[in-house]
């Protein structure tokens, strides 16, 4: 298969249309977008053996398809829409799990293919990735998001590594779990992170509301009597304890605080 930048040849075939259509004004081209994107898609290419963009991928081979994208990464040619759309109708979960193993960004296309195939062929990778921390934080971030979608999968896994001591950085762990049903340790989980991070209350509240246990309500009540409390956490801290079915309405007083202030003197 042939490493062609498809965005090159999109870009003379616009060219050809300014051309034959020298009064059509910006805007309408704009808007025509779409529809030339089609028309482009259905044009046979002489760049591409004389096929049109759609049938030159979309009909090919699962793995000559994962070889051309390492091909394109590895060459730095822009990576084709329909590459990576021939990739998920054509490939198998099972070949395309490699890439998991290769270099960053072959890393980020795979994960961001598999969630194009919503497969969950790659979650016990996925888990394992989110382990050892060898790729970077925008990956681990889309590994977390997808395993989110289907958390009781691998909750077992995330519980067992929180069990064995795992104490690296674990909010991945905390988005993953609280999207999970209702269990114990999970909870217990969600509240000792949150009481181990009194400075990073508004970050480890989201994780309490998302999870939705109103168990929570006593040690949000504790938490909010602290005097030394500032006024965003209050804030914060009241809307958690309201979407847990719970009220606070007792005045305090933040007229020293510097953010009350500030949002005050803007209002």
């Amino acid at each position: 298969m042939k490493i062609i930048d498809t965005d090159q040849l999109f870009g003379e075939f616009l060219m050809e249309y300014v051309k034959e259509n020298p009064t059509e004004s910006e805007s309408t081209m704009a808007e025509k977008m779409p529809e030339l994107y089609v028309e482009f898609s259905h044009k046979p290419c002489a760049e591409l053996d004389g096929k049109t963009p759609e049938e030159y991928y979309l009909k090919a081979d699962g793995k000559e398809l994962l070889n051309a994208l390492k091909e394109h990464v590895k060459q730095g040619v822009p990576v084709p829409d329909y590459l990576c759309e021939g990739i998920v109708k054509n490939t198998a979960d099972e070949d395309m799990l490699a890439l998991l193993n290769d270099e960053d960004e072959l890393v980020s296309y795979a994960v961001n293919l598999f969630g194009e195939k919503e497969s969950v062929k790659c979650y016990k990778k996925y888990v394992s990735m989110l382990r050892e921390r060898i790729c970077s934080e925008d990956i681990l971030d889309s590994i977390t998001e997808q395993l989110s979608k289907n958390p009781e999968l691998v909750k077992e896994d995330i519980i067992g590594m929180i069990e064995d001591g795992d104490d690296t950085d674990r909010l991945f762990y905390l988005e993953i779990l609280c999207h999970c049903d209702k269990d114990q340790r999970i909870f217990n989980f969600i509240m000792k992170e949150l009481l181990a991070h009194p400075t990073k209350l508004q970050l480890y509240l989201s994780y309490v509301r998302k999870y939705g246990d109103e168990r929570a309500l006593d040690t949000l009540y504790e938490i909010i009597e602290d005097p030394k409390i500032d006024y965003v956490d209050f804030k914060e801290l009241v809307s958690t304890i309201e979407s847990l079915g719970g009220v606070y309405d007792k005045k305090r007083d933040f007229s020293n605080d510097p953010n009350y202030k500030k949002l005050h003197q803007s209002s």
